[in-house]
């Protein structure tokens, strides 16, 4: 079963499907499976009430057993490390403000480097505590020393702006829902002295009109070494091949 082989993460199964009918079916034929091997298929959560309703209270996540799903928003659950916002149907965010002062160079890797975004959408705003990190690497600062007061300035105030991503969401599903809709791939990218990045978009055309929607994006640092314009604008070009080529491959 496809479903099984390719959507199944270590212990966490996440799929979609376009009409509760089929999730139910889906739902079941997985069960079946997984119960062969004497494995149960639990802490189960959805988008839509009425599969939620057609399961057992056992089979259902820990914390909307004992919802009221007429009357009560659904909570925001974790998907493979990333915050869900049932309800919405929307991926957020929920970073915590990082130490503003920090004590050397291994304590601000450790910060930075705990913010979680496997799909590249705040890749735009970790860069610049990436290039912190850069500029400690350039002047050849131990890694517990303590940082020079510039760039702790600079990182009090990176960190001091981080809450206003609580509010950023991106859609989780990009529009498509059937025979019909016509799909089509954009991705961009760029390239400056800083860095370099590309950007792949999902735009849906139906009936319902037109919906664009960010899939997958990835950021690079310039390297230490000074290079050209023109090599980094390539290189954002090799990265948005690559995003392409990933996005096709899981479709």
């Amino acid at each position: 079963m496809t479903a099984v082989e390719k959507s199944f993460y270590v212990d966490d199964l996440l799929l979609s499907v376009d009409s509760v009918e089929e999730a139910g079916t889906l739902l079941n034929d997985i069960k079946t499976i997984c119960n062969r091997g004497r494995f149960n298929l639990t802490e189960i959560t959805a988008n839509n009430r009425e599969v939620l309703n057609s399961l057992s209270t056992s089979e259902l996540a820990k914390d909307i057993r004992e919802m009221d799903f007429a009357n009560e928003d659904l909570p925001v659950e974790r998907a493979l490390g990333v915050a869900w916002r049932v309800e919405l149907d929307v991926f957020g965010f929920k970073i915590r403000e990082p130490d503003g002062s920090p004590n050397s160079r291994r304590g601000l890797l450790s910060s930075v480097y705990a913010i979680y975004d496997p799909f590249g959408f705040i890749g735009p705003a970790i860069l610049p505590a990436k290039r912190i990190l850069q500029e400690l690497c350039r002047r050849k600062c131990n890694w517990d020393t303590e940082i020079p007061d510039d760039l702790k300035t600079i990182w009090i105030r990176w960190g001091g702006e981080l809450n206003l991503l609580s509010s950023y969401e991106v859609p989780r599903w990009n529009g498509e829902s059937g025979e019909g809709d016509r799909g089509e791939l954009h991705v961009f990218c760029d390239g400056s002295e800083i860095g370099y990045g590309a950007a792949a978009y999902v735009r849906v055309k139906n009936a319902g009109g037109i919906r664009c929607t960010l899939t997958l994006a990835k950021s690079r640092l310039a390297p230490l070494k000074k290079i050209s314009i023109p090599r980094l604008e390539l290189a954002g070009a090799k990265l948005a091949v690559e995003l392409a080529s990933i996005i096709k491959r899981e479709r």
